[in-house]
């Protein structure tokens, strides 16, 4: 190598000694890894059924004292679905014939799956359609395609179910929003027209209009009766005439929109927005009066008969798939309940399945465990509430916020880290609410502040009332809600949003875009910005603060796809980043329950991190929910978790597994007061952390 001049030979010379630093850094890197012990695995993890307590076995290589250990219960249940196919694909409506299903997803593109018993679904071929799809029902070997955005209908041949082809187009003005199937004859509603038909049986089909009905929604057949509801409320009764033409026969009227039809039997069954079953008996049609009712567990969206039995399925929103017996006429009863907050958009009975397509793909599953309330989605603890709330822990009550009240979920099962307060605010869509608690625990809305425009975060303290809106922190004095006046205004950068507040009298202050603040308030008549602290610059473009939470002199604040900071306040002037923990998805809002921090961590469900050693915080491991979280609340029953779309779920807590007891390298014993199935043992150390189901032995 020759070099023009002594520069290039000094900047080759320190390019070089870069390269041997870096490596000697990695070499450093790895021997440390490598040092002391192994890391521990585990082989499997054991109880004994009828012991009380229960000892837990755990088995691996490589243990040692060091190793703690949690117990949570998998929030899924993975034995509930017989398949699933189209995994994480978008689908809006599915139809069933013999052993050939036919799925739309992506909008606009349509997918065969043939289902061999025992087997898993084949995938056999797609068609991209010209527009987005909106319903569609087999008949024969071909498959009547109905379109959004006035595109009408097509056909599509479905002779050979891995070439599928495209066929006639019929073109019409409207919205086909449901279809049934009488032979090769298709009755349709069109949002914007009425009633429809097409005789696919003919030689030259086309559509033909046979009743002029303001948004009509759903469409039900049973002989030569036909029955259509609407969104207005209506459902309207037609007699098919011998040369098909409909004639009106009644018509029955309710104060919500009609969500379902379905035949049963003799028996008309009707769903209502305001979550009613209707049943009316057809031996006096049409005249049919005096229905009975049920009340379904959550709002209806579709509704089908199950076929061969006395029983209808209900697509309910965010709630899953419920099951009605009506084999009793005056006593229809809830039968089986496929507890998952989701909405199937489309479903089909068939061959003792229940196919179910959403956001997430398609889904088989056995009826007869259904029925058995075999296959609740969720642990047996959890319960659904069909809204999503806004979780605030006040005077050791957990509460949910939502439209200007309040429901309690309970009381915390853990203590408050700061004093009692009579009064809570809670910034919502118009400003701040503030709340009291009065005797016996009641709780009453009594005043709020309209004029706050963008606030959004409050806390009432001490007889403050600190408000941070979209330019700055506002501070109100007064020991009730009506004596309540400004004290101070600070302006603030960034985008302020959420806060909380250290004992020594700081305000930490989150932004959008800044990072967090840090506000000396103990002079709450001239607040002052003390310090600031921003991420990580490799972590700033995708960092999204979306919580803060302060434990003593520690804050932990979530960041979205950036994980959860702890921050050392210790010195408020000085915030110090003491550690980063990644999650697997997106990090929201956190709750501390007996030293450990759960994450609400999005899709993935909650993160734990052990947070009881100050000088480090461990992650744990994730425990994976059916539902989405947002927002998480520890009560002292069980954990609180909210989002939307979904709800809010009431589920198992995590819990500690004290006084493990080494036997040796490979064996650790622990006991506890019950073991159930689907629980995990989740261990861990400053290395590595292990999960393993816990057999029932």
């Amino acid at each position: 190598m020759v070099f023009n001049n002594s520069g290039a030979f000094s900047k080759a010379l320190l390019i070089l000694l870069y390269l041997l630093v870096v490596a000697f850094l990695i070499t450093l890197i790895i021997r440390e890894h490598q040092g002391g012990k192994p890391l521990f695995s585990l082989s499997h993890v054991s109880a004994e059924k009828d012991e009380k307590p229960a000892v837990v076995s755990i088995y691996g290589t490589g243990f040692h004292p060091g190793i703690r250990a949690v117990m949570a219960e998998n929030l899924v249940n993975e034995e509930a679905l017989l398949w699933q196919q189209l995994i994480g694909v978008s689908a809006k409506s599915v139809d069933v014939k013999n052993d050939l299903a036919l799925v739309t997803c992506y909008g606009k593109k349509l997918v065969t799956i043939r289902f061999h018993k025992d087997q898993r679904p084949e995938i056999l071929g797609s068609l991209e359609m010209p527009g987005p799809v909106k319903h569609f029902k087999i008949v024969g070997d071909q498959a009547l395609v109905g379109m959004q955005r006035h595109a009408g209908f097509y056909l599509v041949d479905l002779q050979d179910p891995e070439v599928l082809k495209l066929g006639r187009h019929f073109p019409v003005s409207g919205l086909a929003t449901s279809m049934v199937v009488d032979q090769d004859m298709v009755y349709f509603t069109d949002l914007y027209q009425g009633v429809g038909r097409i005789d696919l049986s003919a030689e030259n089909p086309a559509l033909e209009m046979l009743a002029s009905i303001k948004s009509p929604w759903r469409i039900a057949l049973q002989d030569n009766r036909l029955v259509v509801g609407t969104l207005k409320g209506r459902v309207y009764l037609f007699d098919i005439t011998r040369d098909g033409q409909l004639l009106e026969a009644g018509r029955l009227d309710y104060p919500v929109n009609v969500r379902g039809l379905a035949f049963v039997d003799e028996r008309l069954a009707v769903t209502l927005a305001d979550d009613r079953l209707l049943l009316l008996n057809l031996s006096t049609w049409p005249r049919l009066n005096n229905p009975v009712q049920l009340t379904l567990p959550g709002s209806p969206l579709l509704l089908e008969r199950i076929p061969g039995r006395a029983s209808l399925a209900v697509s309910l929103i965010a709630g899953g798939m419920a099951m009605i017996d009506v084999s009793q006429p005056g006593v229809p009863r809830l039968s089986g309940y496929l507890k998952k907050p989701k909405t199937f958009l489309g479903m089909k009975l068939q061959s003792e399945s229940f196919w179910g397509v959403s956001r997430d793909g398609l889904e088989i599953f056995s009826l007869e465990k259904i029925a058995g309330k075999e296959y609740s989605l969720l642990a047996t603890e959890a319960m659904i509430n069909q809204e999503r709330y806004k979780l605030h822990s006040w005077n050791d009550h957990v509460y949910g916020y939502r439209k200007n009240y309040l429901v309690d979920f309970g009381k915390k099962a853990i203590t408050e880290t700061h004093s009692a307060s009579r009064f809570m605010a809670i910034a919502g869509e118009v400003g701040v609410s503030i709340f009291e608690q009065r005797e016996n625990n009641q709780v009453q809305r009594v005043g709020s502040l309209v004029s706050m425009e963008g606030a959004r975060d409050a806390l009432f303290r001490g007889g403050y009332l600190y408000i941070v809106h979209q330019d700055g922190l506002r501070i109100l004095s007064g020991s009730r809600p009506e004596e309540l006046v400004v004290t101070s205004d600070l302006q603030l950068s960034g985008r302020p949003w959420q806060l909380d507040l250290l004992d020594s009298g700081y305000l930490l202050i989150t932004t959008r875009y800044e990072g967090f603040l840090v506000v000396d308030v103990n002079n709450p008549q001239q607040p002052v910005q003390v310090a600031s602290m921003t991420s990580p610059k490799h972590l700033q473009s995708i960092n999204t603060i979306q919580d803060i939470l302060v434990d003593g002199q520690r804050a932990y604040i979530s960041q979205g796809a950036g994980g959860v900071q702890v921050v050392d306040m210790s010195s408020p002037s000085r915030p110090q980043l003491m550690q980063i923990i990644d999650t697997p998805g997106q990090a929201k809002r956190m709750i501390l329950y007996d030293d450990l921090l759960l994450v609400a961590d999005g899709e993935k469900g909650f993160f734990m991190i052990d947070v009881k050693d100050p000088d480090g915080a461990l992650p744990i491991g994730t425990v994976p929910t059916p539902l989405r979280i947002d927002h998480l609340a520890v009560v002292n029953d069980g954990l609180i978790a909210s989002s939307h779309p979904g709800g809010t779920m009431k589920l198992p807590l995590p819990q500690r597994m004290k006084n493990l007891q080494m036997v040796n390298e490979g064996e650790m014993r622990v006991d506890v007061e019950v073991v159930k199935k689907g629980e995990y043992a989740y261990l861990y150390d400053v290395k590595v952390s292990r999960q393993m189901e816990i057999s029932i032995q």
